[in-house]
């Protein structure tokens, strides 16, 4: 089963580059990837220095015609996929992100040996841009553990995942009616027709920008949580109830403080 590394860039030609150089060890140990860019805009120099470095793997660019945003820039990678009848599966990243502890071919193996497995993610060491640890996010990682928790709360780390094309043109790709939370709608779509699972490892360094730690961008993927919670609630699973109340919550606390209490349980 060969593997696409998918990578969304906007405005971040360092950061991609960190994470193609991240990729350069991954070949160490698997090789059996490629990788899809698809450039959002402002990502000066991004072609030329991909051509200076000369990767050990192919990396394909693909450019959006204007600025589109990460949901339309998902979507133009995994239509560029399909269009080239790609069967295998599909491993997501995010530029400044780096894979870590051989993420392609541990989670690649996971999938080979658990063929009723459509997802994987892992657990993730979420770090600054300057490298300095914050925390690490170890969530469930059995599929009936992760499915109950994924009523509560997102417990997959998005640009930590691999899955299997196939089960993502089953469910259908990335919906833009749930703005800074399209991975969880994604995510509680592909649970119902598959298992899913966590490495109970750090598979991913997770950057944490300035611009993904802004409230203005929390506070909105909070309402799009709670619109999914909404959808997928029922009165009988006490993990509904917790979710409402952490969303609630999340909502009225600035970013701070949630990063000081989510240090405080890892």
């Amino acid at each position: 089963m060969n593997v696409c590394v998918l990578m969304p860039v906007f405005n971040n030609t360092s950061g991609a580059m960190k994470t193609l150089q991240s990729l350069v060890v991954e070949h160490q140990t698997f090789d059996n990837f490629t990788v899809l860019i698809v450039d959002d805009g402002q990502n000066e120099g991004l072609s030329k220095e991909i051509e200076k470095q000369k990767f050990p793997f192919l990396v394909t660019i693909l450019k959006n015609p204007r600025n589109s945003g990460i949901v339309v820039s998902l979507n133009n990678g995994l239509e560029h996929l399909k269009a080239q009848s790609f069967s295998g599966a599909l491993a997501r990243i995010d530029a400044g992100d780096e894979c870590i502890n051989s993420r392609l071919a541990t989670q690649h193996s996971y999938l080979q040996q658990n063929p009723s497995t459509g997802m994987v993610g892992s657990y993730a060491r979420y770090v600054t841009e300057t490298g300095k640890f914050l925390y690490e996010f170890k969530p469930p990682s059995d599929s009936l553990a992760l499915k109950s928790k994924m009523r509560a709360n997102n417990y997959i780390m998005h640009p930590s995942v691999m899955i299997r094309f196939e089960i993502l043109e089953e469910v259908g790709f990335y919906s833009n009616q749930y703005p800074h939370a399209e991975d969880l709608d994604l995510f509680t779509r592909l649970m119902q027709v598959t298992n899913i699972a966590n490495i109970e490892i750090p598979l991913i360094n997770y950057e944490v920008s300035n611009n993904q730690i802004s409230d203005k961008y929390r506070r909105k993927q909070l309402i799009s949580r709670a619109r999914l919670q909404i959808r997928n609630f029922e009165f009988s699973e006490p993990e509904c109830w917790k979710g409402i109340v952490k969303t609630v919550i999340g909502y009225m606390l600035p970013w701070s403080i949630v990063v000081k209490i989510k240090k405080g349980f890892n």
